[in-house]
């Protein structure tokens, strides 16, 4: 994909590393897999500059150059997402098999989801602003698996 102003994906975020502050945590997190070359389906990102702006996500989508022929996980990345203090495990929308033609309307869909009271409770809980939230938003190349799974870990420190 060309590279836009709004809309990342590997080789963009490589050409210009200053973008990295603007794709939320699991965008990051997707970033380094694939530079380790860790096989995941291919992916996009949305800015957190792009949050809540109708305007500029219409011309962004019209701009792109997804393939029409597949289907779509389209997630959220907000910027405080999966941090040392706060994790928003399975607070903010995830749609899956999102066909080409409805792209915007689910990226709306998974930005809407962080108005919705829980993520309100949350935020209220960890005593983080709402101003402070930012919604980038991954659009990601379904794929049919046998098998599927998430780690998870704790690093802990221990002074001997």
């Amino acid at each position: 994909m060309k590279y836009l102003e709004y809309i990342f994906d590997k080789s963009a975020l490589q050409e210009h590393p200053e973008l990295l502050t603007k794709v939320g945590g699991k965008a990051l997190n997707l970033y380094h897999l694939t530079e380790e070359n860790i096989p995941v389906p291919r992916w996009w990102c949305l800015s957190t500059d792009l949050f809540l702006n109708d305007n500029l996500l219409a011309e962004n989508i019209v701009k792109s150059e997804f393939p029409k022929n597949i289907f779509y996980a389209v997630r959220s990345s907000a910027n405080i997402e999966d941090g040392a203090d706060a994790s928003f495990s399975g607070q903010f929308k995830t749609l899956l098999y999102v066909p080409h033609q409805k792209i915007e309307s689910a990226i709306k869909e998974c930005w809407d989801s962080a108005n919705q009271d829980n993520v309100t409770d949350y935020l209220n809980e960890k005593n983080i602003s709402r101003t402070e939230l930012k919604m980038g938003v991954i659009i990601q190349q379904m794929v049919n698996s046998k098998k599927s799974g998430v780690l998870t870990r704790q690093i802990s420190y221990m002074a001997f």
